[in-house]
This record gives structure tokens, C-alpha cells and sequence, in this order.
């Protein structure tokens, strides 16, 4: 799985990577262009940074969320003083705060990433990533030669993918249904609905990437190229 417990590891290894790797003028957009770039490394090497890299496509979203959160609060506090709703005003103020707060720490968490990624590849992570990796259709059949445990942790990652995908489906209907609403008498409020929208898209992005860091896990197992286990 992704998180920051692997990290450290990580960039142990990252001045090693990057001393090798020119210095590429755009910030990949897909992992298939990442691993391209890294194709002169170490297989385990450039595992290590594509799990960092599928992080950070996390932590582009989750930021998202948080600024929705924080920016919720924010209006939501001004209508309140507007309708002369003091308890409500200073409950949202309160929000206000701490989303402000939350939204500050994984920005910083964001940048972290991207400077820990430039470290260890060379490659300026400076833009912005405009859409997480996605899961495949359908599971593909199990490769020749992988090992059991894996395979066993590409099962039970298509599952959280699947939850995910179900998730993010009803979600999206249910926010397409309240701005159909809203657009007939703007009386529905859409902001929970888009927020809750974002937090599946965060699921989705989280189940997505670990499944392909296993599928690319795998294919190193076998000597499957990358690029290949990725498209």
C-alpha cells in the first residue's frame, strides 16, 4: 500500500536514482510516461518512485477535498451572519479554522511529495497532475510465473477497486440529481453532494494506483517491460 511509512525508504535511494537522470522539463502526466522516463533504472528503483508517484496523484485530490471543505465553511459562514445566525456562524467559523488548518498540512504533504520525487528521478514535479491513473475494465488474467502472494494482494486490491467504482458511481448520481434539483428552484444545496463527490474521486484514485502498483510489481516479477503491465 501507499503511505508515508514506506517513504523514508524511498527517498533513501532517491540520491542514488537521481545523480543518473536528466533533468526532464514537464512533470509526467501518466504513469506509463513516468516509468518512460526512468527506463534506464533499476527495476526496484523505479517501484520505489512510482509508489511515490501514485501517492502524490492521491494527494492531488485529497487537497482538493479539503480546500472544498474549507471553502464550504467559509460561505457557509457568511450566509449564516447574513441570516443573523450566530450559533451557526460560530459553528462554521470553527470549521472554518480547522479546515484551514487541514488544508495548509496536506498542501505541504503535496509538496513534500514532489519535492522527494524530484530528488529521487530528476524529473521537476512543479505542475500540477491533471488525472489520477484509473483501473482497468475487467481483471486480466493472472501472469505465468507471479507469485502467489501477489497475486493474493492483486485480488483483494481489484475488490477495493470495484467497491470503489460502485461508490463513485452512486455518488455521481446522487450529485447529478441534486443539481438537477438546484437548477429548478435552487433551493437544494449541492455542496455536500460535491464534496462527497471528491472523497469518492480520493477512493477511486487510492484503489486505482495500488492496484497498478501491484500489476507493476508483478510484471517486474516475471520480466514483464512496465510500460507494457501499465497500458
Amino acid at each position: 500500500m501507499m503511505n508515508r511509512m514506506f517513504k523514508r525508504a524511498f527517498v533513501a535511494c532517491g540520491v542514488a536514482l537521481a545523480a543518473a537522470s536528466p533533468a526532464w522539463a514537464e512533470t509526467p502526466q501518466t504513469d506509463v510516461a513516468f516509468v518512460e522516463q526512468l527506463s534506464a533504472k533499476p527495476a526496484d528503483d523505479v517501484l520505489k518512485a512510482l509508489a511515490l508517484y501514485y501517492e502524490l496523484h492521491v494527494s492531488e485530490i485529497q487537497t482538493q477535498s479539503v480546500r472544498e471543505l474549507n471553502t464550504g465553511a467559509f460561505l457557509a459562514r457568511q450566509r449564516a451572519e447574513k441570516e443573523g445566525d450566530t450559533a451557526e456562524a460560530t459553528r462554521q467559523a470553527t470549521v472554518f479554522e480547522g479546515t484551514s488548518e487541514a488544508l495548509a498540512n496536506a498542501r505541504q504533504s503535496n509538496q513534500d511529495l514532489r519535492r522527494d520525487l524530484a530528488e529521487m528521478t530528476g524529473i521537476d514535479f512543479g505542475d500540477d497532475l491533471a488525472m489520477a491513473p484509473d483501473a482497468p475494465d475487467a481483471l486480466s488474467p493472472a501472469p505465468d510465473g507471479a507469485p502467489a502472494d501477489l497475486l493474493a494482494a492483486r485480488d483483494a486490491a481489484w475488490a477495493n477497486v470495484e467497491i470503489a467504482r460502485k461508490q463513485l458511481r452512486e455518488t455521481r448520481m446522487q450529485l447529478l440529481q441534486d443539481q438537477e434539483a438546484y437548477d429548478k428552484d435552487h433551493k437544494v444545496k449541492i455542496g455536500q453532494a460535491m464534496r462527497l463527490m471528491t472523497d469518492a474521486e480520493v477512493a477511486m484514485a487510492r484503489a486505482a494506483c495500488d492496484y497498478r502498483l501491484i500489476e507493476a510489481r508483478i510484471a517486474v516479477v516475471v520480466g514483464k517491460p512496465l510500460k507494457e503491465a501499465l497500458e
